[in-house]
């Protein structure tokens, strides 16, 4: 059985590969059925996608065919404004990393809302809107979030009451908060770890009964 498979700048063509458990993409432009393109891959688990880039609109119901996906990296890569709303669909994804991500198109933030399953949540070099965490939050599986050294308009900050309710570990690198992000993140009972590096944080946690 194939458990890994790497595409390096390189033509992709039918492949039918039925068995695939994990699939690599480094350096390749891509058409926005490229997944089509493909072949049918029901047993893939895991997909990476780096320094790729997409045109046009992605087609979901080529998506939901990704039945077994559980990890999507996608790194460096241009992609459609609907690209986050295409994976909601993806009901096993439980882990999803995006990194220097360009949109082509305007991105509703609402799109995250979709991703109901997802344990683990990592953003880096991203422009995020100032109520991302809000914006997340009927991520009601969400563990783990990290995020890292993201540009603000304005301040991360939290206004309103929070649905991440079993939020485990939250890990925030170089991105801005607001004064009283603490006090606001300590509402949630399930943390367990906080880590806040280089955020230009003044504040206390709010103490729990």
């Amino acid at each position: 059985m194939f458990r890994y498979f790497l595409f390096y700048s390189c033509n992709i063509g039918p492949l039918h590969l039925k068995n695939l458990e994990s699939l690599r993409i480094y350096l390749t432009p891509l058409e926005n059925n490229f997944l089509q393109t493909i072949g049918a891959m029901p047993s893939l688990k895991s997909l990476s996608l780096w320094n790729c880039g997409l045109n046009g609109t992605l087609a979901t119901q080529v998506w939901q065919n990704l039945t077994s996906l559980e990890e999507l990296s996608v790194e460096f890569s241009s992609f459609p404004s609907n690209f986050i709303q295409v994976i909601g669909i993806l009901t096993s994804l439980k882990r999803l990393e995006v990194s220097g991500w360009e949109v082509n198109g305007n991105l509703s933030m609402h799109a995250w809302q979709t991703l109901t399953s997802l344990e683990e949540l990592s953003v880096e070099f991203l422009s995020l809107p100032s109520n991302f965490i809000q914006d997340i939050g009927a991520m009601t599986s969400l563990k783990n979030l990290y995020v890292f050294d993201c540009e603000v308009n304005g301040n991360l900050s939290i206004n309103g009451p929070l649905h991440v309710k079993n939020l485990e570990s939250l890990s925030i690198d170089s991105t801005p908060l607001e004064s009283n992000f603490l006090q606001t993140i300590g509402a949630v009972p399930s943390l367990k770890s906080i880590s806040l590096w280089n955020c230009g944080l003044n504040g206390t946690l709010r103490t729990q009964g």
